[in-house]
């Protein structure tokens, strides 16, 4: 694996650190916010096994709130977050310090708006967090914006694979959403075909040409006045720019 594998040690050590403060937050809350803490950990070490690859000069935690930024631009694409209010972190802060939880509402959303409007950021708190802990605190919030994106978009998963695509690739929001729903409509709800699609690991033809007709039916909807070999030529470029950083 090359570099990642020089480094893969600390990215263990810092993922093991910050998973466990994920862990300490959620279980001293408890209830569902735990669930959510659970599903955190595990992105967490997803990030920590398939983002380094791509951006193999940023620590774990740069690289978390660099995938929590993505998730708060779908977030507020969708409507869930409100235009520069609440980023992950400040979202996971409001969770660990609330009265409700998740499980007093009818939908995520519905929490997250609660977390908005009621609760306020210990700003003491903020300023002494340690690095584990505001990633910690953005791996919560990252989890939150995408529980409430999933059920949005009545898809079963984000994956982190796509997240972490998106993020190199610089795409924006609505072309991620989109995305999302072409995928969807052409019955993949596992976004890491498409991942896997731009990084040459395809699982079979019939699969390739689904997340290559869910692309090109995205960028349609996103471009109207792209050609065929306009987006032929886009996708390409997207291939190769994935490959840059490949072991």
């Amino acid at each position: 694996m090359g570099l990642f594998s020089a480094i893969g040690g600390a990215i263990k050590s810092v993922c093991s650190a910050v998973c466990s403060c994920v862990g300490k937050v959620c279980s001293a809350v408890g209830g569902a916010l735990s669930n959510i803490g659970r599903a955190a950990s595990g992105f967490v070490e997803k990030l920590s096994t398939i983002a380094p690859p791509l951006f193999p000069k940023l620590d774990l935690p740069i690289i978390i709130e660099a995938i929590g930024k993505v998730i708060g631009k779908i977030a507020e694409f969708l409507g869930i977050k409100e235009p520069e209010k609440d980023e992950p972190e400040d979202l996971g802060m409001k969770a660990e310090q609330a009265e409700k939880k998740p499980e007093d509402f009818d939908s995520t959303e519905e929490y997250i708006k609660y977390l908005h409007n009621e609760v306020k950021v210990d700003e003491t708190k903020k300023k002494d967090l340690t690095t584990e802990q505001r990633a910690a605190y953005t791996a919560i919030g990252s989890q939150l914006y995408l529980n409430a994106a999933k059920e949005k978009l009545g898809v079963d998963d984000i994956s982190p694979e796509i997240l972490v695509d998106a993020a190199k690739l610089k795409m924006d929001a609505g072309e991620i959403v989109e995305y999302i729903k072409q995928m969807k409509n052409v019955g993949l709800g596992d976004q890491k075909a498409m991942s896997d699609y731009l990084h040459g690991k395809a699982e079979n033809v019939e699969t390739a040409g689904k997340v290559r007709d869910s692309m090109t039916a995205a960028l349609k909807e996103i471009n109207p006045e792209m050609s065929d070999d306009d987006i032929a030529d886009k996708i390409c470029d997207m291939r190769a720019e994935l490959s840059k950083e490949e072991p």
